[in-house]
């Protein structure tokens, strides 16, 4: 009797310890996939020896609901001297507006956009922050960094984060579609799809170690992007693209 009770203490220990697991992967496994992205995509760089040419943060935070969109803006910019106004566009429902801090040429450059939708319970805000580097400023300090966010109302773990990051090949491989193949081989990740043209590819791929992801167009599940375009006026060099969900500007 005596054993029997042992293992079924032992049972609910591994249970226990299971469901703990996944308690945790699910709350901060978020914020620690995207930390692990950056560092991948930036290792996968320097192994192939190409050349960073910039990359970029952005974070998108869950739609909020305010009384007064013009005394949040007020106060943000009271709190936040170092940002200025870049642009306001504003129409009988709709206010977006832009703040910038640094400068791209100087290494890094900070954005904060506002998005506000007028309803008949005030207004509906959609916040996002950019961090952008011309590859020459680095994200060293992690936790520099999460504070950051954290003063300027940003939360990685509820909020939609992107990396995406630019390099440059000295030269162009023979078959673009196998070099893309073989990056995503080295992330560790799977190809789902790829679009294939005569100078450019691209390839949708999952990572199952990095919890983010949005679906593809047949219901997958996706968390890495990857494009390749030979660039003729570069001297046949070629341009890389990765990004995580998904590469968000043009490329």
């Amino acid at each position: 009797m005596n054993k029997m009770y042992s293992v079924c203490f032992l049972l609910l220990i591994v249970v226990f310890c299971s469901v703990l697991f996944a308690f945790e992967k699910d709350t901060l496994g978020k914020e620690d996939t995207f930390y692990h992205q950056m560092n991948a995509f930036n290792d996968l760089v320097e192994k192939n020896k190409m050349t960073m040419t910039d990359w970029q943060v952005r974070i998108k935070n869950q739609s909020e609901h305010v009384d007064d969109f013009y005394t949040q803006l007020d106060q943000f910019e009271q709190e936040y001297p170092e940002f200025e106004r870049a642009s306001l566009e504003e129409d009988k429902n709709y206010v977006h507006v832009t703040f910038i801090n640094g400068d791209y040429e100087g290494k890094l450059l900070e954005k904060v956009k506002w998005i506000a939708t007028s309803t008949t319970k005030g207004y509906k805000v959609e916040k996002t922050y950019e961090l952008l580097s011309n590859g020459n400023g680095e994200l060293k300090n992690q936790q520099l960094f999460k504070d950051r966010l954290r003063t300027l109302g940003f939360d990685l773990k509820s909020s939609l984060s992107f990396y995406e990051l630019t390099a440059e090949m000295d030269d162009t491989p023979q078959d673009l579609m196998i070099e893309a193949e073989d990056l995503v081989s080295q992330l560790g990740a799977t190809t789902l799809e790829g679009l294939e043209e005569k100078t450019f590819v691209s390839i949708s791929a999952y990572h199952k170690g990095w919890t983010n992801g949005i679906a593809t167009n047949d219901d997958k599940e996706m968390n890495v992007q990857i494009a390749l375009r030979e660039n003729q006026e570069l001297g046949s060099r070629t341009t890389v693209t990765f990004g995580t969900p998904i590469i968000t500007t043009e490329y």
